[in-house]
């Protein structure tokens, strides 16, 4: 049986050793002593692996979100050692442009000082006053292909590529773009251009691991899809993300869509990369919510890896086959660690108790279903109104209140119930959570439970592992709507802040002008205090 070790922990919180779903319960102190313990947890079967979170995350890239700008690289070392070659590093954007069904691909001319006369997509230096690689990829493909922005669209962008080559290693920020029309004229770094099908690029004498780089933001028309209505769907809680996401690799694996032109896998380590990408990509969007995908994907691609191991190479019916029994039984084991989670609830809160939350979490949902006889006061939580989602979930003594009412109503609430969208130095979740935390313990010292799945806790994971960079975020026309908050240590998850037209959308039309800036900050950190020995 594993066990926590002790930087396994997060502070605040005092962890059993064999438990698969927590309830972490205590006094929203925010100062005050004996803050957090937490309640017992039926320990798994023998024949039940106890998966901590921590030991598996590696097994996927650090996660980023599509449709984001990566920042331009700080001074610093210029050089490192690859083996026992001294090598440059060099940074750089290559951008792949599609328009219907077509893929640009470009041939550099004699001009330039590298790969002449190879193909390639649209490839710039990330220069030192660049905010971030995605300025420097609108810019490339602005003078190279003489395009205005508009007439672009970004697809999305993958995670940054290690590529050696000679005496360089090459640090290669993937675009993927649109545009609605093939009407271009190329510079003098390039001497022709051609419209291709997408699975000829292998044909093509390119620069160096070009169809790696294509294939790392290029994404079968069924995960794109799987990825557009997941970052879309607002009403979705951490862990129904984290199924959805494991029923849209289930779909992906049993409709054979890698095997298929133009990605064409014939092995399995093929398959297994390709699988890597589509994972990677599904734990990637909303990274404030992104840490039950990690576990379970990760879960699952770590009994892939050992297929891989055990299997030859052209077994790949066999090796589609258990990849796929295994994402079946990551989803029954969730709904198992979710029953757990809803029977530790029930014990310990009164049947009868006055509960009050916000938001939607499907974990909060599950464990009021169980107590139909609690009064449940649920703060509307704008500006999408998730809490009235909750309500209607619900079979209870329901009452809806605006945020701002809590205070007003607190003094009736002997519980404030949340979930967590991620368990690290704090609790994770929606905006308003802090609030009635502090409201509970100086208005009526109302006890703070916070229901969540061990697979929640993890440290926060950095967007690109450069840590020479700041990160930012950048929406899907380009503008920038997230921004890195830096904690303590630097690595602070990102700020997930979404489309100011969610906020102004109950605005009256004569206050819409003259606003100032408006702010739709979704996710915050509510503190835990060091619990006592």
């Amino acid at each position: 049986m594993v066990r926590w070790s002790n930087d396994a922990r997060m502070p605040g919180v005092r962890y059993l050793p064999v438990q698969n779903s927590v309830l972490i319960k205590h006094r929203a102190s925010l100062g005050v002593s004996k803050a957090a313990h937490l309640l017992p947890v039926p320990p798994p079967s023998p024949d039940t692996p106890c998966h901590i979170t921590l030991l598996l995350i590696t097994a996927v890239p650090s996660p980023s979100a599509p449709n984001n700008g990566t920042p331009a690289p700080q001074k610093g070392k210029e050089f490192h050692t690859w083996g026992c070659k001294t090598m440059r590093d060099r940074y750089v954007v290559t951008s792949f442009v599609h328009c219907k069904g077509k893929l640009l691909l470009l041939k550099r001319s004699d001009k330039v000082h590298t790969f002449q006369h190879h193909w390639c997509g649209v490839s710039g230096s990330i220069e030192g006053t660049d905010q971030c690689a995605y300025d420097r990829a609108l810019t490339e493909l602005q003078e190279e292909l003489s395009v205005d922005a508009k007439d672009l669209t970004l697809v999305r962008s993958g995670r940054p590529l290690v590529i050696p080559n000679d005496d360089t290693v090459w640090h290669v920020y993937p675009f993927l773009f649109s545009m609605a029309h093939t009407s271009i004229q190329i510079d003098w770094e390039h001497e022709t251009y051609e419209w291709i099908e997408p699975e000829k690029i292998q044909t093509f004498k390119t620069v160096p691991d070009l169809v790696q780089t294509f294939r790392s933001v290029y994404l079968p028309e069924q995960v794109h899809q799987a990825l557009q209505q997941l970052y879309a769907d607002r009403a979705l809680g951490a862990q129904q993300m984290a199924t959805k996401a494991l029923e849209s690799f289930a779909d992906m694996i049993a409709s054979r869509v890698y095997r298929k032109a133009p990605f064409e896998c014939h092995s399995t380590t093929q398959l297994y990369n390709a699988y890597m990408t589509a994972a990677w990509y599904l734990c990637a969007i909303r990274p404030n919510m992104q840490n039950p995908r990690l576990f379970t994907l990760t879960t699952t691609l770590n009994h892939a890896r050992q297929a891989v191991q055990d299997m030859q190479e052209d077994d790949l019916d066999d090796f589609e086959a258990t990849v796929l029994d295994n994402v079946r039984t990551q989803i029954q084991e969730n709904a198992r660690m979710d029953n757990s989670l809803v029977r530790v609830f029930v014990d310990h809160v009164p049947q009868d108790a006055r509960i009050m939350t916000l938001s939607y979490s499907s974990a909060v949902a599950a464990c009021l279903q169980a107590l139909p006889k609690a009064k449940v006061t649920i703060c509307e939580s704008r500006p999408l109104n998730e809490g009235v989602a909750l309500a209607q979930s619900l079979k209870n003594d329901v009452q809806i209140i605006t945020e701002a009412q809590a205070a007003v109503f607190m003094a009736e609430c002997d519980y404030v119930v949340i979930g967590a969208d991620a368990l690290y130095k704090g609790v994770r979740n929606k905006v308003g959570s802090t609030m009635l935390a502090v409201l509970a313990h100086t208005v009526h010292k109302a006890e703070v439970i916070v229901v969540s799945r061990r697979d929640k806790v993890a440290p926060p994971t950095r967007i690109f592992s450069d840590g020479r960079a700041r990160f930012k975020h950048v929406g899907a026309q380009g503008h920038r709507t997230e921004a890195e908050i830096e904690g303590e240590d630097g690595k602070e998850e990102a700020a997930e802040e979404n489309a100011v037209e969610e906020v102004t959308a109950s605005y009256r039309q004569d206050q819409l002008s003259q606003l100032g800036k408006v702010r739709n900050v979704y996710f915050e950190t509510v503190p835990l205090e060091d619990c006592p020995d």
